[in-house]
């Protein structure tokens, strides 16, 4: 999934025309605007880190922009926080569910005094990520790290003799979990996969998963991955997000024995 900075709100209003105190500013208007702490791209990353894809909306391939409004208050907290488009309700709910886990903001300011300050944000979900070159973007906790998509590399990133192979690594690594076979759960795990620059795995996200433990199991497997070759921005190898796809299905009892052994 994918998230642009919002918007601004053109409108100023108050809740009263004889009380300023409440008076709500337009984003553009105010002196020193109110900042996310760490800049835009910490905010991308804060979405990208509690943001879950419905599991509906996966399996449905439904996608679209939720438009949030919100109010930034003088202490900073976000209130006021209120759905103004979305493609379906499913994912309004998601997205207004994450808005209101988001720490404090610096607060804005105008005539040296914090003021509240309207705020617009649209929050973009695509079910293909790797389909839109997002441009340079932060993962996990280091907002040093500068990390590009498939579309954006000049050479990508590939598994030891190839994607079959890589497939092949999972089959022959992944275990089935107890409670997944006893409830006979099947299903698909997606994981996000940062790529470092010598080709190793960095770091992973699960993005959809069935439950049941298996979700850890396809993460346990992509972490015993051998090294990949690199991705290639300009001749130089570059941090690479990427998802990759690991299918639960069940076999006969008897073939997953022999793959516990």
């Amino acid at each position: 999934m994918f998230f642009l900075l919002g918007s601004i709100t053109h409108l100023t209003y108050a809740q009263s025309e004889n009380d300023t105190s409440n008076l709500i500013y337009d984003f553009q208007d105010v002196e020193i605007k109110p900042e996310y702490i760490g800049g835009s791209d910490a905010m991308n990353n804060f979405l990208f880190k509690n943001i879950r894809y419905p599991e509906i909306a996966v399996d449905n391939e439904i996608q679209g922009t939720v438009l949030i409004e919100l109010v930034i208050e003088k202490d900073g907290s976000i209130s006021n926080i209120r759905v103004i488009n979305q493609p379906v309700q499913v994912l309004a709910r998601e997205a207004e569910r994450v808005m209101k886990l988001m720490p404090k903001w610096k607060p804005g300011y105008q005539n040296d005094t914090a003021v509240r300050v309207l705020f617009k944000y649209p929050v973009k979900f695509k079910t293909h990520i790797d389909e839109e070159p997002l441009g340079p973007s932060v993962f996990g906790q280091d907002s040093t790290i500068k990390v590009y998509n498939l579309g954006d590399l000049d050479i990508q990133p590939s598994f030891p003799d190839g994607k079959d192979e890589m497939f092949s690594f999972i089959y022959k690594q992944v275990r089935y979990t107890e409670a997944a076979l006893d409830n006979g759960i099947e299903g698909q795990v997606i994981l996000y996969v940062l790529l470092d620059t010598d080709g190793s795995i960095k770091d992973i996200q699960i993005n959809k998963d069935p439950g049941y433990g298996l979700g850890k199991e396809a993460e346990r497997v992509v972490r015993l991955m051998p090294k990949w070759s690199p991705g290639i921005i300009n001749g130089k190898p570059v941090f690479v997000k990427f998802q990759i796809p690991v299918n639960f299905k069940m076999v006969s009892k008897s073939k997953n024995e022999k793959r516990k052994k």
